[in-house]
Protein backbone atom coordinates (compact mmCIF):
# COMPACT_ATOMS: atom_id res chain seq x y z
CA UNK A 1 0.00 0.00 0.00
CA UNK A 2 3.09 2.56 1.06
CA UNK A 3 4.77 1.59 -2.37
CA UNK A 4 1.27 2.31 -4.28
CA UNK A 5 0.92 5.58 -2.77
CA UNK A 6 4.65 6.75 -3.24
CA UNK A 7 4.60 5.81 -6.78
CA UNK A 8 1.74 7.76 -7.94
CA UNK A 9 2.79 10.41 -10.51
CA UNK A 10 1.16 13.67 -10.99
CA UNK A 11 1.02 16.51 -13.95
CA UNK A 12 4.25 18.82 -14.09
CA UNK A 13 1.75 21.86 -14.12
CA UNK A 14 0.52 21.17 -10.42
CA UNK A 15 3.93 22.66 -8.94
CA UNK A 16 4.15 25.16 -11.48
CA UNK A 17 1.08 26.87 -10.38
CA UNK A 18 2.02 26.34 -6.60
CA UNK A 19 5.03 28.17 -7.63
CA UNK A 20 3.03 31.13 -9.06
CA UNK A 21 0.36 30.98 -6.07
CA UNK A 22 3.54 32.00 -3.85
CA UNK A 23 5.14 34.81 -6.36
CA UNK A 24 1.74 36.56 -6.39
CA UNK A 25 1.20 36.35 -3.30
CA UNK A 26 3.48 38.86 -1.67
CA UNK A 27 1.97 38.13 1.80
CA UNK A 28 2.01 34.68 2.15
CA UNK A 29 5.88 35.13 0.64
CA UNK A 30 6.41 37.62 3.96
CA UNK A 31 5.05 35.40 6.21
CA UNK A 32 6.96 32.08 4.97
CA UNK A 33 9.98 34.15 4.92
CA UNK A 34 9.92 35.37 8.47
CA UNK A 35 8.19 32.42 10.21
CA UNK A 36 10.45 30.38 12.64
CA UNK A 37 8.44 27.56 11.46
CA UNK A 38 9.99 25.31 8.52
CA UNK A 39 7.82 24.70 5.49
CA UNK A 40 8.67 21.99 2.91
CA UNK A 41 6.64 20.66 0.06
CA UNK A 42 7.58 17.32 -1.57
CA UNK A 43 6.12 15.42 -4.33
CA UNK A 44 4.10 12.24 -3.50
CA UNK A 45 7.60 10.24 -4.16
CA UNK A 46 9.44 12.19 -1.84
CA UNK A 47 11.18 15.05 -4.10
CA UNK A 48 11.88 17.70 -2.61
CA UNK A 49 9.91 20.99 -4.18
CA UNK A 50 10.24 23.85 -1.85
CA UNK A 51 12.04 24.52 1.39
CA UNK A 52 11.05 28.06 3.17
CA UNK A 53 14.31 29.70 4.38
CA UNK A 54 13.78 28.71 8.01
CA UNK A 55 14.08 25.40 6.40
CA UNK A 56 17.33 25.82 4.82
CA UNK A 57 19.00 27.85 7.68
CA UNK A 58 18.20 25.01 10.67
CA UNK A 59 20.07 22.93 8.12
CA UNK A 60 22.63 24.49 6.99
CA UNK A 61 21.82 23.80 3.34
CA UNK A 62 21.75 26.28 0.21
CA UNK A 63 18.07 26.09 -1.70
CA UNK A 64 19.70 24.37 -4.48
CA UNK A 65 21.28 21.68 -2.23
CA UNK A 66 17.65 20.53 -1.49
CA UNK A 67 15.48 21.09 -3.85
CA UNK A 68 15.06 18.48 -6.61
CA UNK A 69 16.71 15.97 -3.68
CA UNK A 70 14.40 12.99 -2.42
CA UNK A 71 13.65 14.12 1.15
CA UNK A 72 14.68 9.52 1.93
CA UNK A 73 18.55 9.86 1.20
CA UNK A 74 18.49 12.76 4.18
CA UNK A 75 15.80 10.78 6.86
CA UNK A 76 17.35 8.96 9.98
CA UNK A 77 17.68 4.85 8.59
CA UNK A 78 15.46 4.10 11.70
CA UNK A 79 13.14 6.82 10.69
CA UNK A 80 12.75 6.14 6.79
CA UNK A 81 9.38 3.35 7.54
CA UNK A 82 7.59 5.72 9.74
CA UNK A 83 8.26 8.58 7.01
CA UNK A 84 6.90 6.42 4.26
CA UNK A 85 4.10 5.39 6.55
CA UNK A 86 3.33 8.88 7.02
CA UNK A 87 3.24 9.83 3.50
CA UNK A 88 0.93 6.97 2.52
CA UNK A 89 -1.61 8.50 5.29
CA UNK A 90 -1.30 11.83 3.84
CA UNK A 91 -2.84 10.62 0.78
CA UNK A 92 -5.24 8.62 1.92
CA UNK A 93 -6.52 10.67 4.92
CA UNK A 94 -5.24 14.43 3.73
CA UNK A 95 -3.20 14.77 7.24
CA UNK A 96 -0.59 13.64 9.53
CA UNK A 97 1.50 14.27 12.30
CA UNK A 98 5.46 12.56 13.49
CA UNK A 99 8.92 12.70 14.52
CA UNK A 100 11.36 12.05 12.75
CA UNK A 101 14.80 13.05 12.20
CA UNK A 102 16.92 14.78 9.36
CA UNK A 103 20.19 15.06 8.75
CA UNK A 104 21.84 18.40 8.28
CA UNK A 105 25.21 19.26 5.98
CA UNK A 106 27.28 18.74 8.89
CA UNK A 107 26.09 14.89 9.19
CA UNK A 108 24.34 15.24 12.49
CA UNK A 109 20.83 14.76 12.46
CA UNK A 110 18.11 17.11 14.09
CA UNK A 111 14.57 16.11 15.45
CA UNK A 112 11.67 17.40 13.68
CA UNK A 113 8.09 17.66 14.86
CA UNK A 114 6.39 17.40 12.04
CA UNK A 115 2.13 18.01 10.71
CA UNK A 116 1.90 17.44 6.83
CA UNK A 117 -1.18 17.84 5.03
CA UNK A 118 -2.16 16.77 0.99
CA UNK A 119 -2.18 19.67 -1.67
CA UNK A 120 -4.87 19.05 -4.10
CA UNK A 121 -4.69 19.75 -7.64
CA UNK A 122 -7.25 18.93 -10.60
CA UNK A 123 -10.00 17.53 -9.70
CA UNK A 124 -9.23 17.61 -5.76
CA UNK A 125 -6.85 14.42 -5.82
CA UNK A 126 -3.58 15.05 -4.18
CA UNK A 127 -0.57 17.02 -5.78
CA UNK A 128 2.10 17.45 -3.23
CA UNK A 129 2.46 17.63 0.26
CA UNK A 130 3.04 20.59 2.50
CA UNK A 131 4.87 19.28 5.88
CA UNK A 132 5.03 22.19 8.28
CA UNK A 133 7.96 21.64 11.01
CA UNK A 134 8.97 22.64 14.52
CA UNK A 135 12.75 21.72 15.31
CA UNK A 136 12.39 20.35 18.37
CA UNK A 137 16.15 19.43 19.44
CA UNK A 138 19.91 19.25 19.09
CA UNK A 139 20.27 15.91 20.12
CA UNK A 140 17.71 13.43 21.68
CA UNK A 141 18.26 12.33 25.08
CA UNK A 142 16.12 9.80 26.00
CA UNK A 143 12.37 9.63 23.98
CA UNK A 144 10.48 12.31 25.62
CA UNK A 145 13.26 14.67 24.45
CA UNK A 146 11.51 16.51 22.24
CA UNK A 147 8.02 16.83 23.47
CA UNK A 148 9.68 18.74 26.86
CA UNK A 149 11.25 21.06 24.59
CA UNK A 150 8.16 21.92 23.20
CA UNK A 151 5.89 22.21 25.72
CA UNK A 152 7.43 24.09 28.19
CA UNK A 153 8.73 26.86 25.34
CA UNK A 154 12.18 26.38 25.80
CA UNK A 155 12.56 27.33 29.11
CA UNK A 156 16.09 26.76 30.12
CA UNK A 157 17.32 29.76 28.90
CA UNK A 158 20.59 30.61 29.16
CA UNK A 159 21.27 32.98 32.31
CA UNK A 160 18.24 32.50 33.29
CA UNK A 161 17.95 34.63 36.89
CA UNK A 162 16.88 31.74 39.75
CA UNK A 163 16.84 28.26 39.27
CA UNK A 164 15.02 25.86 37.11
CA UNK A 165 14.26 22.35 37.04
CA UNK A 166 12.05 20.03 35.44
CA UNK A 167 11.67 16.51 36.78
CA UNK A 168 9.58 12.90 36.25
CA UNK A 169 7.28 11.14 37.53
CA UNK A 170 10.38 8.56 39.41
CA UNK A 171 11.67 12.23 40.52
CA UNK A 172 14.35 11.91 37.86
CA UNK A 173 16.17 15.46 36.66
CA UNK A 174 14.95 15.53 32.61
CA UNK A 175 15.80 19.25 32.15
CA UNK A 176 17.51 22.50 34.48
CA UNK A 177 19.01 25.35 33.43
CA UNK A 178 22.32 26.97 33.33
CA UNK A 179 22.03 28.63 36.85
CA UNK A 180 21.71 25.19 38.91
CA UNK A 181 24.60 24.09 37.35
CA UNK A 182 26.56 26.80 38.97
CA UNK A 183 24.81 26.81 41.74
CA UNK A 184 24.93 23.33 42.36
CA UNK A 185 28.23 22.30 41.37
CA UNK A 186 27.78 19.56 39.10
CA UNK A 187 28.18 19.24 35.30
CA UNK A 188 25.26 18.51 32.92
CA UNK A 189 26.49 15.27 32.47
CA UNK A 190 26.18 14.32 36.11
CA UNK A 191 22.22 16.30 36.66
CA UNK A 192 20.66 14.37 33.86
CA UNK A 193 18.84 11.31 36.38
CA UNK A 194 19.83 12.77 39.41
CA UNK A 195 16.84 13.77 42.26
CA UNK A 196 16.12 17.24 43.47
CA UNK A 197 16.17 15.29 47.03
CA UNK A 198 20.37 15.06 46.29
CA UNK A 199 20.19 18.77 46.70
CA UNK A 200 18.24 19.16 50.32
CA UNK A 201 19.93 18.44 53.78
CA UNK A 202 19.82 15.23 54.83
CA UNK A 203 17.49 15.72 57.83
CA UNK A 204 14.91 17.62 55.24
CA UNK A 205 14.58 15.03 53.16
CA UNK A 206 11.65 13.51 54.79
CA UNK A 207 9.55 16.37 54.77
CA UNK A 208 10.31 17.38 51.45
CA UNK A 209 9.82 14.23 49.72
CA UNK A 210 6.12 14.90 51.08
CA UNK A 211 5.77 17.86 49.86
CA UNK A 212 6.55 16.56 46.08
CA UNK A 213 4.59 13.86 46.35
CA UNK A 214 1.54 16.53 47.52
CA UNK A 215 2.31 18.51 44.41
CA UNK A 216 1.72 15.30 42.17
CA UNK A 217 -1.73 14.61 43.48
CA UNK A 218 -2.98 18.34 44.80
CA UNK A 219 -1.40 20.46 42.49
CA UNK A 220 0.67 23.92 42.97
CA UNK A 221 2.90 24.27 46.22
CA UNK A 222 5.71 26.55 47.41
CA UNK A 223 7.39 26.48 49.94
CA UNK A 224 11.40 27.51 51.51
CA UNK A 225 14.26 24.90 51.63
CA UNK A 226 17.66 25.33 51.68
CA UNK A 227 19.81 24.57 48.75
CA UNK A 228 22.50 22.02 48.98
CA UNK A 229 25.46 22.96 46.67
CA UNK A 230 27.96 20.03 45.97
CA UNK A 231 30.79 21.78 48.08
CA UNK A 232 28.67 21.97 51.25
CA UNK A 233 26.99 25.70 50.70
CA UNK A 234 23.22 26.32 51.80
CA UNK A 235 20.99 28.70 50.28
CA UNK A 236 18.11 29.42 51.89
CA UNK A 237 15.17 29.43 48.45
CA UNK A 238 11.82 29.72 47.80
CA UNK A 239 9.82 27.39 45.56
CA UNK A 240 7.15 27.01 43.60
CA UNK A 241 6.11 24.00 41.94
CA UNK A 242 3.56 22.98 39.85
CA UNK A 243 2.62 19.55 37.79
CA UNK A 244 2.38 18.49 34.07
CA UNK A 245 1.80 16.03 31.90
CA UNK A 246 4.12 15.44 29.29
CA UNK A 247 3.74 12.64 27.32
CA UNK A 248 1.18 11.06 29.56
CA UNK A 249 3.57 11.29 31.99
CA UNK A 250 3.34 13.31 34.71
CA UNK A 251 6.45 15.92 35.85
CA UNK A 252 7.35 18.26 38.57
CA UNK A 253 8.15 22.09 37.20
CA UNK A 254 10.04 23.98 39.73
CA UNK A 255 11.59 27.51 39.76
CA UNK A 256 13.85 28.91 42.73
CA UNK A 257 14.16 32.27 44.03
CA UNK A 258 17.29 33.02 46.74
CA UNK A 259 16.14 34.56 49.42
CA UNK A 260 18.94 36.02 50.52
CA UNK A 261 18.82 38.75 47.66
CA UNK A 262 15.43 40.07 48.33
CA UNK A 263 16.42 43.11 46.94
CA UNK A 264 17.18 42.34 43.61
CA UNK A 265 13.75 40.42 42.99
CA UNK A 266 12.11 43.25 40.97
CA UNK A 267 14.61 43.47 38.13
CA UNK A 268 14.91 39.36 38.13
CA UNK A 269 11.33 39.52 38.07
CA UNK A 270 12.01 41.75 35.07
CA UNK A 271 14.26 39.36 33.04
CA UNK A 272 12.32 36.24 33.59
CA UNK A 273 9.41 38.27 31.64
CA UNK A 274 11.93 38.74 29.28
CA UNK A 275 13.31 35.24 28.92
CA UNK A 276 9.93 34.09 28.57
CA UNK A 277 8.69 36.80 25.94
CA UNK A 278 11.56 35.23 23.88
CA UNK A 279 11.09 31.94 25.16
CA UNK A 280 6.88 32.34 23.44
CA UNK A 281 8.14 34.01 20.31
CA UNK A 282 8.49 30.18 18.62
CA UNK A 283 4.90 29.34 19.23
CA UNK A 284 1.87 29.17 17.69
CA UNK A 285 0.57 33.21 16.83
CA UNK A 286 -2.59 34.97 14.99
CA UNK A 287 -1.32 36.60 11.84
CA UNK A 288 -3.37 39.81 11.21
CA UNK A 289 -3.07 41.58 8.03
CA UNK A 290 -4.53 45.25 7.67
CA UNK A 291 -5.62 46.82 4.13
CA UNK A 292 -5.19 50.95 5.21
CA UNK A 293 -5.98 51.88 1.70
CA UNK A 294 -9.70 49.66 1.98
CA UNK A 295 -9.67 49.64 6.14
CA UNK A 296 -10.11 45.89 6.09
CA UNK A 297 -8.54 43.91 7.97
CA UNK A 298 -8.25 39.72 7.39
CA UNK A 299 -7.35 38.27 10.88
CA UNK A 300 -6.33 34.22 11.10
CA UNK A 301 -8.52 31.61 12.54
CA UNK A 302 -6.02 31.30 15.21
CA UNK A 303 -6.06 35.36 16.31
CA UNK A 304 -10.05 34.90 16.54
CA UNK A 305 -9.63 30.93 18.01
CA UNK A 306 -7.27 32.12 20.73
CA UNK A 307 -9.98 35.10 22.10
CA UNK A 308 -12.80 32.62 21.59
CA UNK A 309 -14.29 33.94 18.87
CA UNK A 310 -16.36 32.35 15.66
CA UNK A 311 -15.05 34.10 12.35
CA UNK A 312 -17.97 36.34 11.59
CA UNK A 313 -18.46 37.35 15.63
CA UNK A 314 -15.39 39.62 14.83
CA UNK A 315 -16.04 42.30 12.08
CA UNK A 316 -12.64 42.67 9.77
CA UNK A 317 -11.78 46.00 10.60
CA UNK A 318 -9.60 48.22 12.75
CA UNK A 319 -13.28 49.23 14.99
CA UNK A 320 -13.63 45.56 14.89
CA UNK A 321 -10.45 44.67 17.04
CA UNK A 322 -11.09 48.06 18.79
CA UNK A 323 -14.15 47.10 19.94
CA UNK A 324 -12.75 44.25 22.28
CA UNK A 325 -9.19 46.53 24.27
CA UNK A 326 -9.27 47.14 27.70
CA UNK A 327 -10.18 50.36 28.26
CA UNK A 328 -7.12 50.66 30.75
CA UNK A 329 -5.08 50.00 28.07
CA UNK A 330 -6.37 51.90 25.15
CA UNK A 331 -4.40 55.38 25.20
CA UNK A 332 -1.27 53.37 25.37
CA UNK A 333 -2.69 51.39 22.36
CA UNK A 334 -3.35 54.10 20.06
CA UNK A 335 -0.33 55.88 21.08
CA UNK A 336 2.09 52.88 20.16
CA UNK A 337 0.16 53.08 16.38
CA UNK A 338 0.56 56.56 16.18
CA UNK A 339 4.50 56.01 16.48
CA UNK A 340 4.97 53.71 14.07
CA UNK A 341 2.55 55.22 11.44
CA UNK A 342 4.58 58.67 11.85
CA UNK A 343 7.91 56.59 12.14
CA UNK A 344 8.94 57.34 15.24
CA UNK A 345 9.39 53.76 15.93
CA UNK A 346 11.05 51.05 13.73
CA UNK A 347 8.93 48.21 14.88
CA UNK A 348 5.77 47.87 16.36
CA UNK A 349 5.14 46.13 19.71
CA UNK A 350 2.52 46.56 22.60
CA UNK A 351 1.07 44.07 25.36
CA UNK A 352 -2.38 44.98 26.15
CA UNK A 353 -5.19 43.29 27.43
CA UNK A 354 -8.51 42.04 25.15
CA UNK A 355 -11.94 40.52 25.61
CA UNK A 356 -12.48 37.21 25.44
CA UNK A 357 -15.66 35.94 24.18
CA UNK A 358 -16.42 34.59 27.71
CA UNK A 359 -15.93 37.90 29.16
CA UNK A 360 -12.22 37.65 30.73
CA UNK A 361 -9.69 39.48 29.85
CA UNK A 362 -6.47 38.16 28.08
CA UNK A 363 -3.11 39.52 27.84
CA UNK A 364 -1.55 39.45 24.56
CA UNK A 365 1.53 40.60 22.41
CA UNK A 366 1.10 42.25 19.24
CA UNK A 367 4.00 42.79 17.25
CA UNK A 368 3.72 44.11 13.12
CA UNK A 369 5.48 46.38 10.58
CA UNK A 370 4.31 48.66 8.07
CA UNK A 371 4.53 48.23 4.50
CA UNK A 372 4.96 51.27 2.28
CA UNK A 373 4.74 52.32 -1.07
CA UNK A 374 7.84 54.65 -2.87
CA UNK A 375 6.94 57.85 -1.51
CA UNK A 376 6.83 56.11 1.85
CA UNK A 377 2.94 55.66 2.16
CA UNK A 378 1.82 52.91 4.26
CA UNK A 379 -0.76 50.84 2.70
CA UNK A 380 -0.75 47.85 4.45
CA UNK A 381 0.31 46.43 8.14
CA UNK A 382 1.04 42.83 9.04
CA UNK A 383 1.66 41.47 12.29
CA UNK A 384 0.98 38.63 14.75
CA UNK A 385 -0.67 38.20 17.91
CA UNK A 386 0.31 35.72 21.00
CA UNK A 387 -2.01 35.10 24.31
CA UNK A 388 1.07 35.23 26.73
CA UNK A 389 -2.31 35.49 29.92
CA UNK A 390 -0.57 32.31 31.53
CA UNK A 391 3.05 34.50 31.84
CA UNK A 392 1.37 37.32 33.11
CA UNK A 393 -0.96 35.21 35.65
CA UNK A 394 2.69 33.20 36.64
CA UNK A 395 4.14 36.65 36.92
CA UNK A 396 2.15 37.73 39.28
CA UNK A 397 2.02 34.69 40.97
CA UNK A 398 5.75 35.22 41.30
CA UNK A 399 6.00 38.97 42.45
CA UNK A 400 3.35 38.15 45.42
CA UNK A 401 5.34 34.86 46.57
CA UNK A 402 8.48 37.45 47.13
CA UNK A 403 6.70 39.61 49.50
CA UNK A 404 4.59 37.59 51.32
CA UNK A 405 4.86 35.11 53.74
CA UNK A 406 3.88 31.52 52.67
CA UNK A 407 2.33 30.33 55.94
CA UNK A 408 0.12 32.94 56.94
CA UNK A 409 0.13 35.43 53.80
CA UNK A 410 1.01 38.05 55.39
CA UNK A 411 3.56 40.43 54.02
CA UNK A 412 7.16 39.24 55.36
CA UNK A 413 9.87 41.39 55.90
CA UNK A 414 10.47 42.89 52.46
CA UNK A 415 7.26 44.20 51.83
CA UNK A 416 6.79 45.20 55.52
CA UNK A 417 10.26 47.59 54.96
CA UNK A 418 8.80 49.19 51.71
CA UNK A 419 5.83 49.88 53.45
CA UNK A 420 7.21 50.99 56.66
CA UNK A 421 9.46 53.45 54.41
CA UNK A 422 6.37 54.88 53.29
CA UNK A 423 4.29 55.59 56.21
CA UNK A 424 7.18 57.12 57.90
CA UNK A 425 7.65 59.39 55.05
CA UNK A 426 4.28 60.35 54.80
CA UNK A 427 4.21 60.91 58.72
CA UNK A 428 7.22 63.59 58.34
CA UNK A 429 5.50 65.31 55.74
CA UNK A 430 1.77 65.79 57.83
CA UNK A 431 3.65 65.90 60.62
CA UNK A 432 1.67 63.10 62.50
CA UNK A 433 2.49 60.65 64.55
CA UNK A 434 2.79 56.24 64.27
CA UNK A 435 3.51 53.80 65.94
CA UNK A 436 5.98 50.29 65.51
CA UNK A 437 4.43 47.43 67.57
CA UNK A 438 6.06 43.93 68.19
CA UNK A 439 4.09 41.14 68.85
CA UNK A 440 4.97 38.01 69.89
CA UNK A 441 2.94 34.68 71.11
CA UNK A 442 2.78 33.49 74.48
CA UNK A 443 4.62 29.72 75.27
CA UNK A 444 4.03 29.18 71.28
CA UNK A 445 7.20 26.64 72.00
CA UNK A 446 4.88 24.60 74.34
CA UNK A 447 2.42 24.52 71.79
CA UNK A 448 4.55 22.52 68.75
CA UNK A 449 6.12 20.43 71.52
CA UNK A 450 2.87 19.47 72.61
CA UNK A 451 0.76 18.79 69.24
CA UNK A 452 3.11 19.34 66.56
CA UNK A 453 4.28 21.79 63.95
CA UNK A 454 1.50 20.90 61.79
CA UNK A 455 -0.88 22.11 64.65
CA UNK A 456 1.30 24.97 65.38
CA UNK A 457 1.33 26.39 61.83
CA UNK A 458 -2.68 26.52 62.40
CA UNK A 459 -2.44 28.43 65.37
CA UNK A 460 -0.20 30.87 63.41
CA UNK A 461 -2.84 31.35 60.73
CA UNK A 462 -5.16 31.50 63.06
CA UNK A 463 -3.21 34.63 65.13
CA UNK A 464 -2.57 36.41 61.60
CA UNK A 465 -6.69 36.31 61.19
CA UNK A 466 -7.19 37.80 64.61
CA UNK A 467 -4.60 39.89 64.14
CA UNK A 468 -6.31 41.70 61.02
CA UNK A 469 -9.57 41.98 62.75
CA UNK A 470 -7.97 43.86 65.44
CA UNK A 471 -6.61 46.71 62.81
CA UNK A 472 -8.10 50.01 61.04
CA UNK A 473 -7.99 50.38 56.96
CA UNK A 474 -3.92 50.99 56.23
CA UNK A 475 -3.05 49.28 59.03
CA UNK A 476 0.16 46.88 58.33
CA UNK A 477 0.73 43.55 60.29
CA UNK A 478 3.63 41.27 58.67
CA UNK A 479 5.59 38.25 60.18
CA UNK A 480 8.90 38.06 60.55
CA UNK A 481 9.24 34.30 61.16
CA UNK A 482 8.33 31.96 63.61
CA UNK A 483 5.73 33.49 65.88
CA UNK A 484 6.86 37.10 66.02
CA UNK A 485 4.49 39.65 64.08
CA UNK A 486 5.10 43.64 63.72
CA UNK A 487 2.71 45.94 63.00
CA UNK A 488 2.15 49.58 62.07
CA UNK A 489 -0.01 52.09 63.18
CA UNK A 490 -0.30 54.61 60.70
CA UNK A 491 -1.36 58.23 61.30
CA UNK A 492 -2.19 58.11 64.93
CA UNK A 493 -3.23 61.88 67.57
CA UNK A 494 -1.32 60.07 69.87
CA UNK A 495 -0.22 57.37 72.37
CA UNK A 496 -3.90 56.67 73.33
CA UNK A 497 -4.39 55.00 69.49
CA UNK A 498 -1.35 52.80 69.93
CA UNK A 499 -2.61 51.62 73.07
CA UNK A 500 -6.57 51.12 72.07
CA UNK A 501 -5.16 48.72 69.19
CA UNK A 502 -2.74 46.67 71.58
CA UNK A 503 -5.55 46.50 74.30
CA UNK A 504 -8.27 45.22 71.73
CA UNK A 505 -5.38 42.18 70.22
CA UNK A 506 -4.43 41.61 74.39
CA UNK A 507 -8.10 40.86 74.77
CA UNK A 508 -8.36 39.26 71.44
CA UNK A 509 -5.60 36.62 72.44
CA UNK A 510 -7.16 35.99 76.06
CA UNK A 511 -9.98 33.82 74.12
CA UNK A 512 -9.36 30.40 73.43
CA UNK A 513 -8.55 29.01 70.12
CA UNK A 514 -10.37 26.13 68.65
CA UNK A 515 -8.67 24.04 66.37
CA UNK A 516 -9.40 20.57 65.32
CA UNK A 517 -11.56 20.10 67.72
CA UNK A 518 -9.14 21.57 70.73
CA UNK A 519 -9.31 24.43 72.60
CA UNK A 520 -5.98 26.55 73.21
CA UNK A 521 -4.99 29.27 74.59
CA UNK A 522 -2.25 31.60 73.49
CA UNK A 523 -1.72 35.32 74.69
CA UNK A 524 -0.05 37.75 73.37
CA UNK A 525 3.25 39.81 74.39
CA UNK A 526 3.29 43.98 73.13
CA UNK A 527 6.06 46.09 72.94
CA UNK A 528 5.05 49.72 70.97
CA UNK A 529 7.03 52.27 69.88
CA UNK A 530 5.93 55.80 68.54
CA UNK A 531 7.37 57.80 65.70
CA UNK A 532 9.42 60.83 66.30
CA UNK A 533 9.06 60.73 70.57
CA UNK A 534 11.05 57.12 70.38
CA UNK A 535 12.77 57.16 66.84
CA UNK A 536 12.67 58.27 63.29
CA UNK A 537 13.97 55.82 61.11
CA UNK A 538 13.52 51.94 61.19
CA UNK A 539 15.79 50.18 62.91
CA UNK A 540 15.58 52.61 66.30
CA UNK A 541 11.71 52.01 66.15
CA UNK A 542 12.12 48.36 65.88
CA UNK A 543 14.82 48.20 68.43
CA UNK A 544 12.91 50.40 70.62
CA UNK A 545 9.72 48.18 70.28
CA UNK A 546 11.45 45.00 70.66
CA UNK A 547 12.95 46.17 73.95
CA UNK A 548 9.36 47.54 75.22
CA UNK A 549 8.07 43.69 74.73
CA UNK A 550 10.70 41.99 76.06
CA UNK A 551 9.62 44.06 79.33
CA UNK A 552 5.86 42.52 79.17
CA UNK A 553 7.56 39.30 78.78
CA UNK A 554 9.58 39.88 82.32
CA UNK A 555 6.70 40.74 83.75
CA UNK A 556 4.45 37.93 83.22
CA UNK A 557 3.75 38.01 79.39
CA UNK A 558 -0.30 38.45 78.34
CA UNK A 559 -0.05 42.66 77.93
CA UNK A 560 1.56 45.23 76.22
CA UNK A 561 4.14 47.76 76.84
CA UNK A 562 4.91 51.55 75.62
CA UNK A 563 8.61 52.05 75.18
CA UNK A 564 9.22 53.45 78.75
CA UNK A 565 11.38 56.70 77.56
CA UNK A 566 7.77 57.83 76.15
CA UNK A 567 6.91 60.37 78.71
CA UNK A 568 3.54 59.45 77.91
CA UNK A 569 3.99 55.77 78.65
CA UNK A 570 1.84 53.92 80.93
Amino acid sequence: MIEKSLNVKDSPNDFDQIKELFDKNQLLKIILGNINDILVIFEKDGLIKYTNPSFQKFLNYAKRELVGKNVFDYVHPDDQSSVMRSFAQVIESGNVKNYFRFQNKDGQYVWFDAAGTAVPGEKNSPTCIAMCCKCVTNGKQGEEEPLVEKIIFEAMIEGMPGIFCCVDDQLQIKKWNKNFERISGYSAQELYGMSPLDFIAEGARKIIAEKLDEAFIQGEISGEADFVSRDGRKTPYLFHIYPIIIRDRMHLIGIGIDLSVHKKAARELRQIKERFDIAIEGTEAGVWDWDMLEDTVVYSAQWKKMLGYEDAEIENSFNGWKKIWHPDDAASIEKAIADHLKGSSERYEIVYRCRHKNGDWRWLVTRGKILRNEEGAPYRWVGTNIDITQLKQAEEKIQYLAYHDNLTDLPNRQLFFDRLGIALALAQRNQSSLAVIMLDLDNFKRVNDSYGHAFGDLVLKASAERLNTALRKGDTVARFGGDEFVLILSDLKGVKDAINVAKKIVENFQKLFVIETREILVTASIGIALYPQDGTDEDSLLKKADFAMYQVKQAGRNGYQVYKNNKDAV
